[in-house]
C-alpha cells in the first residue's frame, strides 16, 4: 500500500495557483500544514490527530501532500514574471474516513487558487491576483523544515 501511495503521489496533479513576483521559488520550499480553509480553522479532535500537509516540488513541477485519509497532488505551472500559477486536476488516493469531506473542500479550493502570498511562516492562497478578501487557504510552515529566510 505504501508503494502505491508513493507512486500515486509522484504522479498527482492540482488546479489554480499564483505566487507573488518578489523572490524566487525557494520561499515556497518546505513542508506546510493546512491551518485554515475559507477562513475556518481545521478542526482536529486532539493535538495528536494528523494534520493535512502540502509541499511544492519545483524540479518535478508537482505539489501535494496528505489529507486526513488520502495523499493528493497535482502538477502546476508558474509564471515567475507575473506570479500566476495554475494547477492541473487534483488527484488523490481513495481511502474512506471521516476526513474525506475536508479533503474534497481542499481540492475545490486549490482549483480556485490564483495567487499565493508568503507572509512570514505562512502561505495565503487567494482566488484573485490582488490578494484581496479572505484567503481560500492558509498554511503554516512545519517547524524544523529547511526554509530560506524571507524578509
Amino acid at each position: 500500500m505504501a508503494v502505491v501511495v508513493a507512486l500515486l503521489q509522484g504522479m498527482l496533479l492540482l488546479n489554480g495557483c499564483g505566487v507573488t513576483k518578489k523572490g524566487g521559488t525557494d520561499r515556497f520550499d518546505g513542508n506546510w500544514k493546512i491551518a485554515k480553509m475559507s477562513g475556518h480553522e481545521i478542526m482536529r479532535k486532539s493535538a495528536s490527530d494528523d494534520v493535512m500537509t502540502f509541499s511544492f516540488d519545483f524540479e518535478e513541477m508537482q505539489a501535494g501532500g496528505f489529507g486526513f485519509c488520502n495523499s493528493y497532488g497535482a502538477s502546476f505551472t508558474l509564471d515567475k514574471s507575473t506570479g500566476i500559477c495554475t494547477f492541473g486536476p487534483v488527484f488523490s488516493t481513495r481511502v474512506g474516513c471521516e476526513g474525506n469531506n475536508a479533503e474534497s473542500v481542499l481540492s475545490q479550493l486549490l482549483q480556485k487558487t490564483k495567487l499565493i502570498v508568503r507572509k512570514g511562516n505562512n502561505l495565503l492562497f487567494y482566488d484573485n491576483t490582488k490578494a484581496q478578501g479572505t484567503p481560500l487557504l492558509e498554511m503554516e510552515l512545519v517547524k524544523g523544515t529547511k526554509q530560506s529566510t524571507i524578509k
